[in-house]
């Protein structure tokens, strides 16, 4: 769009040069005509959308003696204005002008431009054609990315927020690649991989909630007018949850996690301190867990003897 306004603009800027005084005509007048840029630019638009060049290309070509040359004595009878240099003649190379304006902005010019919108909406096509492909290899499509929020309803109850408590149970029921669900094997992907990617998109989206207490914590210490002098904001909380995550931050991170290879490799740069983070919070709730386990074992046989 901007190559074509600016090839547009230099071909204004030329007949305003070449013919910006040339004495109206047949074609050449107030809806036509080159007298500065603006006027120039609207005869270049009726010009591409089908106005008959060779109406104009006769006006611009008027010579002597159906026009005046210079505006001086020497050239007017009677003269007494000012001298000019200038007259309303057009000039004999108008054709050479208007058939290269006519094969490079009304051909080649318009027809790369509408290449360029046919080339943009042509997704609309590769949609309709695409074949699903269950481990993504295309980038998902249409229908799975309507699964997937689908699963993801299950869990939020509304909120457009998923518990964190809710991880495991969603990636049961949520389809590969991001999920666990095998839908050809119909059962869920066990195996040290797939534990291990639940335990690092489990410990990125504690990250993502430890981010959000302390944004929170710094909007509250800043007060209300604080937050009105900065034009800052305190998220929402989901009233039914106390620690959950957007499904945009979910979605997202099980792409990371579970399809490393649709990420592009400057996002995964910008994300190096994120993985970091993540690691250590891996570290965190791996001993989290193994001290919730032995409080559940002592629990379960302090419960085992009273029976």
């Amino acid at each position: 769009m901007l190559l074509l306004f600016l090839v547009y603009s230099m071909f204004a800027v030329v007949a305003v040069q070449a013919y910006g005084a040339t004495k109206f005509g047949t074609r050449l007048g107030p809806t036509a005509n080159f007298v500065d840029w603006s006027n120039a630019m609207l005869a270049i638009v009726q010009l591409v959308t089908g106005d008959e060049f060779t109406d104009l290309m006769d006006d611009c070509s008027v010579m002597p003696p159906a026009c005046t040359p210079i505006f001086n004595s020497a050239n007017v009878y009677g003269w007494d204005g000012p001298e000019y240099s200038f007259g309303d003649c057009g000039n004999q190379y108008a054709g050479i002008y208007f058939v290269t304006f006519v094969l490079v902005c009304g051909n080649v010019m318009l027809n790369l431009f509408i290449g360029m919108i046919l080339d943009n909406f042509s997704f609309i096509t590769d949609e309709v054609a695409q074949e699903e492909d269950g481990e993504w290899s295309n980038g998902a499509s249409a229908e799975q990315m309507r699964a997937l929020a689908q699963v993801f309803m299950l869990f939020d109850r509304g909120t457009t927020c998923l518990p964190i408590s809710s991880l495991r149970p969603l990636l049961r029921a949520m389809s590969k690649p991001l999920g666990l669900w095998d839908r050809k094997k119909d059962r869920v992907e066990e195996g040290p991989y797939s534990r291990a990617a639940e335990l690092l998109i489990r410990a990125e989206l504690n990250v993502i909630l430890y981010k959000q207490r302390i944004e929170r914590a710094r909007l509250e210490r800043k007060g209300l007018l604080g937050r009105t002098v900065t034009f800052d904001f305190m998220p929402k909380l989901k009233a039914k949850f106390t620690m959950c995550v957007s499904y945009e931050d979910c979605v997202m991170t099980l792409l990371y996690w579970r399809k490393p290879e649709m990420v592009p490799e400057n996002v995964k740069i910008e994300r190096y301190d994120k993985v970091q983070e993540a690691l250590l919070m891996a570290n965190a709730l791996i001993i989290t867990d193994f001290f919730r386990w032995i409080v559940a074992r002592k629990k379960k046989k302090r419960m085992e003897r009273s029976l």
